[in-house]
């Protein structure tokens, strides 16, 4: 396994990976308790220095500064890393919270900076959550975080987990996107 990017923020560890010709993401999560992929990763460092671990915080302060906070939010509740999740968000919408398509082939319709499909809408009733709440920056990217987690339980860590969000598991590209937009995301934080 060949770590293609790996960065610390306060309380958390996360890496993009490359594991033989597919891109696969690892959600790696520390808190007070070391998660069982941590142990797998043979390359995890040990605990950084007193001056680095300064720095870093610099530097989530500012990203948080930035208005972040709804995707870090969201990270922390689903163990997944803030910027796979605005990554996602800059694919789906341009990071646009009012964005809305209904030119679906199946005639579903997306909501939001997320780009939560109608496909959802039932179960997300019974949460209380209508189209309108949809709408709301930080109800959608707590959703969109959710449908992500429930694809990485389905899939693991592969590929496969990004298409499952954008809901065309294989012949899809998407993943790729928001590799690429995630990328972009990472250099802009160094």
């Amino acid at each position: 396994m060949k770590l293609l990017r790996n960065f610390f923020i306060p309380l958390s560890l996360y890496s993009l990976c490359l594991f033989g010709d597919e891109q696969v993401v690892h959600v790696l999560y520390i808190q007070g308790q070391e998660h069982e992929k941590v142990k797998e990763v043979k390359e995890v460092k040990e605990v950084k220095e007193v001056k680095e671990v300064k720095e870093e915080k610099q530097v989530y302060e500012k990203i948080v500064s930035t208005g972040d906070q709804k995707y870090i939010d969201a990270g922390q509740n689903y163990e997944i890393n803030y910027l796979l999740l605005k990554a996602i968000a800059q694919t789906e919408s341009g990071q646009n919270p009012r964005a809305l398509n209904c030119a679906n082939k199946n005639g579903s319709c997306d909501y939001g900076i997320m780009q939560i499909n109608s496909i959802h809408l039932p179960v997300l009733k019974t949460q209380g959550i209508t189209v309108e709440k949809l709408f709301d920056e930080k109800t959608n990217i707590q959703v969109g975080a959710r449908v992500l987690k429930g694809c990485i339980k389905r899939f693991g860590f592969t590929y496969k987990t990004l298409n499952c969000y954008n809901g065309k598991i294989n012949g899809n590209d998407y993943y790729a996107r928001v590799i690429k937009n995630y990328h972009r995301l990472t250099k802009a934080v160094e």
